[in-house]
């Protein structure tokens, strides 16, 4: 029942394709056969629409002189004025189709139209003393279809099984429906019409599970054909209702979906037929809802009773948990100071750890330094004297005066600073760049090298402000050193102070 609009919007999608091919079709014949297709799909969806196409069908088909088709639009239009309740006016009809004449194509349609037609009339009499007037003539319709049936179609097995059962042969009847039923599916009509007749049998043999059973089946056969002229539906709801554990709720439900239907198909008889049953199955439910709302109305003054009593132990346990509130308010915050304390001196041992980690990361660095400069210096001392005992006092002054080694020795001096001064503050240039505007970041050279501004800001950073010093630690002239720091100076965004600020970079708080 809850996918039922899916059905729905399936059949819904085939008619409009239907209409749109009417709409462009200019072949009457062509057109006509699309109209007989649209009632079919209309005929148990919606009376209103089907008596549409089947008025169009009859007007074209006289407009055209296509008998075939105008008998058979006459025996549509008979079967949807009996659905109507308009008996004489569908009989009327039938005798029009008589004197137009049948095609031999059309006589089994014609003969189960009769059949259907003369059904509905039968089960109009039910419960009178016109009961059964026309079942003879119901049967007489019906062994025409079968005739014209080929017998080993599905349709002819339903037509023999409804022949027996209407013959009161309600055990042969089960199973030639169940033979029928295992030839079919959900979605195909038959299914949902032979599963209700099969239900009917069983129910007339006392087998009540069964007789559920298949109503339940025909039901959701019905909802997946998303038929609205359905039965099924409404003997299911009025037998759970007259159950001796009756679920009114099921009931009223199944009652209202079927009543849903039949507004939507709109057949005057349909609505009647719901209306018969609707009232006993809503008082009982209106019944068990006032029965509903009594038991709530004790069950809440009970629960009103319960809440006053949770509610005055409710203030006896806040006054004490007040007193203990205070308490743990008092330790809390006790515990509060107690871990800012242990996290604060956590914090400063790693940081004690970190320095530690980095002096002893410089004193070897240092000592590096240390053991190379003295072993160069031996080094050069060696030479000094051996270039003296030669006499080659001039080749001495040419080495001493050559650049070579000085400037060797300023790039491991700058590179040593570098490694130093990075493992020191490794977080240096992120931060300078904070200092700095987005287009004038500066970064460290691919082998992990400064670059001179980053240089002279690491200097700043140790105190080094004076330009002539800055120039014999980098071994640049001092113009050289001033030029650097204005244009490092010129990429600030606060230029007044970014010496200032340098400074304070890379420290704890």
């Amino acid at each position: 029942m809850d996918n039922s609009d899916i059905y729905i919007r399936q059949r819904e999608s085939k008619i409009s394709g239907l209409k749109s091919a009417a709409r462009y079709t200019q072949n009457n014949d062509a057109l006509l056969n699309i109209y007989d297709k649209l009632f079919d799909c209309y005929y148990d969806y919606q009376y209103d629409s089907a008596m549409v196409y089947v008025s169009k069908q009859l007007a074209l088909a006289r407009s055209c002189h296509n008998t075939r088709y105008e008998s058979l639009a006459l025996m549509h239009r008979s079967l949807l004025l009996s659905l109507a309740g308009f008996y004489s006016d569908g009989q009327e009809c039938f005798d029009k189709v008589d004197s137009i004449g049948v095609t031999e194509d059309l006589r089994r349609e014609y003969w189960r139209t009769r059949y259907i037609f003369t059904t509905f009339w039968n089960d109009y009499y039910r419960g009178s003393e016109f009961a059964n007037k026309l079942k003879s003539e119901m049967l007489y319709s019906l062994s025409l279809v079968m005739k014209h049936t080929p017998q080993n179609s599905s349709r002819y097995m339903f037509c023999n099984a409804i022949q027996k059962q209407y013959s009161g042969d309600y055990r042969t009847a089960v199973d030639l429906w169940r033979q029928t039923l295992s030839r079919l599916r959900y979605g195909d009509p038959l299914y949902a019409q032979s599963a209700c007749n099969l239900a009917l049998c069983l129910g007339m043999l006392g087998d009540n599970d069964g007789y559920e059973t298949w109503l339940i089946k025909a039901s959701i056969g019905d909802i997946r054909c998303a038929t609205r002229q359905e039965v099924a539906m409404q003997l299911l709801a009025i037998y759970i209702y007259n159950k001796p554990d009756a679920s009114v709720n099921h009931a009223e439900k199944f009652i209202k979906f079927s009543l849903h239907n039949a507004r939507a198909y709109n057949s005057r008889m349909r609505l009647m037929g719901i209306a018969r049953e609707w009232p006993a199955i809503i008082n009982a439910y209106q019944q068990e809802l006032l029965s509903n709302n009594n038991y709530l109305r004790l069950s809440s003054i009970g629960l009103a009773l319960l809440l006053v009593l949770v509610m005055g132990g409710m203030y006896y346990i806040k006054r004490q948990n007040k007193l203990l509130s205070i308490s743990r308010k008092e330790l809390e915050k006790s515990y509060d100071n107690l871990d800012k304390l242990n996290r604060g001196i956590q914090l400063t041992n790693s940081r004690l750890l970190d320095v530690n980690a980095k002096r002893e990361t410089l004193a070897k660095v240092y000592i590096d330094l240390c053991d190379k400069y003295i072993n160069r210096f031996k080094n050069f001392k060696t030479l000094v004297k051996r270039k003296i005992k030669v006499g080659q006092v001039r080749d001495l002054l040419s080495k001493l005066s050559s650049a070579d080694l000085t400037t060797e020795e300023a790039n491991e001096f700058l590179n040593n600073f570098d490694r130093a001064f990075i493992q020191l503050y490794p977080s240096f240039v992120m931060e300078l760049n904070k200092l700095l505007r987005d287009d004038a970041s500066i970064t460290q050279t691919k082998d992990g090298q400064l670059s001179t501004e980053l240089r002279i800001a690491a200097l700043l950073r140790l105190g080094v402000t004076d330009s002539s010093e800055m120039a014999n630690l980098l071994f640049y002239s001092p113009q050289t050193v001033y030029n650097y720091r204005w244009s490092l100076k010129s990429k600030a965004m606060h230029k007044e102070s970014f010496e200032t600020d340098v400074m304070q970079l890379c420290r704890y708080e």
